[in-house]
């Protein structure tokens, strides 16, 4: 039974990789993985049992800490108004996408912001074919530590909303806003 539990986590951490890459190699790390490539990579999920028996679980930090703790409701973490200037948010034009062979739903956007291009990793391909972003403008998350993702670097991150059934679709911007435009949180 625990070994069942701990492959499960195994494919959970593995299909979470594209979306939140950092959770899901500490919890490949928790399960003693660290030194195993092979076993969180994508192509593993096609077999279920690859777990070695008698892997040694490690504990470790919270994966996902409070920030804290407000008056809004069970459940509900409220941030600092002030994390919100931490944020360096612009219009973005999207040059190409492309979608990643290993991870479905996962597209690879090349974006420009006025001043440079981005290679960013959004897990939006399954609200369309991914050509049909090429030229469209979003909001890109300019100022987060890239991280490469299966090889890929990724160097930012695109405003995305939750559709009703659940897929993440990118949050377009006016074709006539001008790519560099500051996207702000006024209050």
């Amino acid at each position: 039974m625990v070994y069942s539990i701990c492959e499960a986590l195994r494919f959970i951490a593995v299909s979470l990789k594209s979306i939140i890459p950092d959770t899901a190699e500490t919890i490949l790390s928790q399960l003693g993985l660290e030194n195993a490539p092979s076993l969180g990579a994508w192509s593993s999920l096609a077999q279920w049992g690859l777990l070695p028996e008698n892997t040694k679980v490690n504990p470790g930090a919270l994966l996902f800490p409070r920030i804290y703790s407000g008056y809004g409701g069970v459940g509900k973490d409220l941030l600092p108004r002030e994390e919100l200037s931490r944020f360096n948010m612009v219009v973005a034009r999207v040059l190409s996408a492309e979608a990643v062979k290993e991870y479905e739903g996962l597209l690879h956007l090349i974006l420009y912001d006025g001043r440079q291009r981005y290679s960013v990793l959004a897990p939006v391909g399954r609200s369309g074919p991914a050509d049909a972003l090429e030229g469209k403008k979003v909001v890109l998350f300019s100022n987060l530590r890239p991280r490469h993702i299966e090889g890929l670097l990724s160097e930012g991150e695109v405003l995305v909303l939750e559709t009703e059934t659940g897929s993440p679709r990118v949050v377009l911007v006016d074709s006539d806003i001008p790519e560099g435009s500051k996207v702000l949180c006024l209050s």
